[in-house]
């Protein structure tokens, strides 16, 4: 199946190479002003298929991760605070070992709303 990624109008943004911040994968409702599921996963298996790895920073909601090959790091953080030391040092080192397995590997880091986002752009 060719997917025409400028049909799918998602809103992901791109914080370096290999960083890219996206708001929550959504489905139902919640699909209708986030990006919807279906099309971040088609998005991914598109642009960055087999070398991707999603990253929920949202304690409060998930989803089903086999929309991405159950290839999602689940970090429980509530909305609008702050991690843990210890939270943002497993991070770090989840991100570093899964970047260094190859040049291509890229993360996808997304919070409950679009405000990761918003504060990477200001």
């Amino acid at each position: 199946m060719k997917i025409n990624l400028s049909e799918l109008n998602l809103k992901p943004f791109k914080v370096t190479n290999r960083v890219i911040a996206t708001s929550f994968p959504s489905s139902g409702l919640w699909s209708l002003y986030r990006n919807p599921i279906e099309k971040v996963a088609a998005f991914l298996d598109t642009k960055h298929k087999d070398r991707y790895k999603l990253y929920n920073l949202c304690s409060e909601r998930t989803y089903d991760v086999s929309h991405f090959h159950n290839r999602v790091e689940r970090v429980m953080i509530d909305d609008h605070n702050v991690p843990s030391v210890k939270q943002m040092l497993e991070f770090a080192d989840n991100v570093r070992d899964w970047l260094a397995q190859h040049p291509e590997n890229v993360i996808v880091v997304h919070c409950k709303g679009e405000s990761l986002e918003q504060q990477l752009t200001r």
